[in-house]
């Protein structure tokens, strides 16, 4: 009968011990990174600069540093979550924990160049952009967060910050299921003033790369409600500009013809001709840009 009553209460320790392992764990720490970082920004304001009120930062170095950096892991059975709430709130790693082998790139150095419309930027993590155009204005710098435990048992750390640009506030919550190997990302983008704003969001994921990847051009993103994002391959692109602007040229040399607005239609034509311009500028081929410097010194 003890023998009975002990193995009774080593099953029910043991069920006890692996229901508590599937509870999530939020854990916050300072952690130390090779890092290179930027200079000060130039204090003087430039109202007539498109990112103002914000400033840049131009000086970057080659020289490393071991930088103190604060870190938000997220942690369930499966996976490992690391984020960075100075470095713009990424994603810098994510780990399957059965392999200990990471599913987006992890960048072991933070290493700043001027890639982004403010100047600093850093490659690897999963990356949420918003604003105007390009990657946020706070990719580079602390935003916002808060860690939460949700009563479905997954644990969330919500980034976001006030967009200057547009007077908005965005929020992001990365989330991780108690008992799921992946994690999921909610975008909430509030604008309070009374006035429209531009709408512009997107995110970028870095995975490790060899000599042998090929990314397709043509990439399509659908998103719920009546909106599509897409992006067309190079030649559609093309073909799709000169139909366009053929069609537009033709009706603007018919308005000349039959009105006497003649004026008006020519400046109208001119129009069209420099939207094309554009446009073809915009669609041709991407070249190849030598980031060399962005690459990792182990």
């Amino acid at each position: 009968m003890k023998s009975l009553s002990c193995a009774t209460v080593f099953i029910l320790l043991s069920i006890l011990a692996g229901a508590q392992n599937n509870v999530p764990t939020i854990k916050e720490y300072k952690k130390i990174f090779t890092t290179y970082p930027f200079s000060d920004p130039d204090p003087i304001p430039k109202p007539d600069t498109k990112i103002y009120p914000y400033y840049r930062f131009d000086g970057f170095t080659d020289i490393p540093v071991q930088k103190e950096w604060k870190v938000v892991e997220l942690e369930n059975d499966y996976i490992k979550l690391i984020i960075l709430p100075e470095v713009g709130g990424k994603v810098w790693s994510a780990i399957e924990k059965s392999t200990g082998r990471d599913f987006v790139y992890n960048n072991h150095v933070v290493k700043f160049r001027d890639i982004a419309m403010r100047g600093p930027w850093t490659s690897g993590g999963v990356e949420a952009n918003y604003s105007i155009v390009g990657h946020t204005p706070n990719c580079a710098t602390p935003v916002d967060f808060i860690t939460i435990k949700k009563e479905d048992g997954s644990v969330s750390c919500v980034i976001g910050v006030l967009d200057l640009l547009t007077r908005t506030s965005w929020r992001l919550d990365i989330n991780l299921p108690k008992d799921k190997a992946y994690f999921t990302t909610s975008s909430f983008w509030f604008n309070s003033t009374q006035l429209d704003q531009p709408y512009y969001t997107w995110m970028n994921t870095g995975i490790k790369a060899a000599g042998s990847l090929y990314i397709p051009v043509k990439v399509t993103l659908v998103m719920k409600g009546s909106i599509m994002i897409g992006q067309l391959t190079n030649k559609t692109a093309r073909t799709f500009a000169f139909i366009t602007t053929t069609i537009l040229v033709v009706i603007n040399l018919i308005m000349c013809l039959e009105n006497t607005l003649i004026f008006l239609a020519a400046i109208g034509m001119m129009t069209n001709l420099v939207w094309a311009a554009t446009a073809t500028t915009m669609i041709r081929p991407a070249k190849k840009y030598g980031y060399g410097a962005c690459r990792n010194k182990e």
